[in-house]
């Protein structure tokens, strides 16, 4: 019953950390599961220390925007090999450590 859920749509967000033990870090697993998710809106978030696979609604994101399912598509191609997804991870990475997050 927490008050804060009521504003917020019923079903724009994965509640599962993507990351291996909520590290905040992105990871090839988190571009992998992005991409082989099933909502072609969804977006990787960086909310309260953990990354997210959210599913995109039009709305804002409920914690810092990475990257989208689409520019990932764009970036890497449907089906990218693992020495792409590690080297994409890595670069969202410190990415995101140079925003300050």
């Amino acid at each position: 019953m927490d008050a804060d859920n009521t504003s917020r749509p019923a079903q724009t967000a994965d509640t599962t950390p993507s990351s291996a033990q909520g590290s905040g870090r992105v990871t090839p697993d988190d571009l992998r599961r992005l991409l082989a998710g099933d909502e072609p809106d969804a977006r990787l978030v960086l909310e309260e220390g953990q990354i997210r696979i959210e599913r995109g609604c039009g709305s804002e994101p409920r914690g810092m925007l990475i990257l989208s399912r689409a520019d990932l598509a764009d970036r890497l191609g449907a089906d990218p090999d693992a020495a792409a997804l590690a080297t994409a991870a890595a670069e969202l990475d410190a990415e995101v450590r140079l925003r300050g997050a």
